[in-house]
């Protein structure tokens, strides 16, 4: 690139104030910067946290019109321009993007974003969050686990709650302690889909 893009750190949050539940640890909700140059996103790809965002930029210098275009349109940027200038707040979810003009010369990018699991009220397991009220990366959620490693389930479809309390019929599940439990999310938007999320999972 022919600038250095400032960028901030995403950390590690969620520490002893969570008390027993022992949730494993997640990434703070900050702006990842993503550079718009000639026929690269840099970089190509970004991880970051539920209601974490990524900024899109057109690189000084740049000759060519650019826009950022989620693979089935759940986010636009809007048409090609010399200045790029979007910002995107993410719900759980893999979202794969292009430069419409130079998706033939390679320009794609991904955004990979992990549920977060938190504590819960006293007296229930803990809490998946998929979604905050800033989110803008979809409308509803379609949220899978599974149990010590065995078959994936549908916990929610195509909901519009950004986090539940972990159970089953609007009801906590008694957590297993020792035991593996793991959940992947993907967001609706615009009529598409976004991909899995990556899998989180913890073991309390």
């Amino acid at each position: 690139m022919k600038r250095a893009l400032s960028r901030v750190a995403l950390v590690a949050v969620i520490g002893s104030m969570l008390g027993s539940v022992g949730v494993s640890p997640g990434l703070a909700a900050t702006t990842a910067e993503v550079g718009v140059d000639d026929y690269v996103f840099e970089p190509a790809t970004e991880r970051i946290a539920v209601g974490g965002a990524v900024h899109w930029l057109t690189d000084p210098g740049s000759l060519s019109e650019h826009n950022v275009r989620e693979n089935g349109g759940i986010f636009r940027s809007g048409d090609p321009t010399l200045a790029v200038d979007y910002t995107v707040t993410f719900s759980a979810g893999t979202f794969n993007y292009f430069c419409e003009p130079h998706l033939g010369q390679g320009m794609v990018g991904k955004v990979k974003v992990p549920a977060t699991v938190v504590a819960a009220p006293t007296g229930a397991p803990f809490t998946v969050r998929w979604a905050t009220s800033a989110s803008d990366s979809g409308e509803t959620f379609d949220v899978s686990y599974r149990v010590a490693g065995g078959a994936w389930k549908t916990w929610k479809g195509a909901t519009s709650a950004r986090k539940a309390v972990f159970g089953r019929d609007g009801k906590p599940v008694r957590v297993r302690s020792g035991t593996t439990y793991a959940f992947k999310v993907r967001s609706r938007g615009a009529g598409a889909v976004s991909a899995w999320s990556p899998v989180v999972e913890f073991t309390p």
